[in-house]
């Protein structure tokens, strides 16, 4: 994945972007149709939540980590 660009309000405010980063996790995220991108995000602040000390890359790191054991065993799936 490539890194993200600035936004453009944050580029004329004279801001750095929070989004514009180089994290392979919060570009995997980011690049999620919005719909799976709300679960995600859903899932990441309940787990930093839960978990002491955990902040939200972090938790996407960890979600990363256990997503393909997940999905294997999903009642659903």
């Amino acid at each position: 994945m490539k890194k993200a660009e600035p936004d453009t309000v944050f580029v004329l405010a004279g801001e750095k972007d929070p989004l514009a980063v180089e994290d392979p996790y919060l570009l995997a995220l980011l690049s999620l149709p919005p719909k799976q991108r709300r679960l995600v995000a859903r899932q990441t602040m309940l787990l930093c939540g839960v978990v002491d000390g955990l902040d939200p890359l972090g938790a996407l790191e960890l979600l990363a980590k256990v997503s393909p054991f997940v999905e294997v065993n999903r009642p659903d799936g």
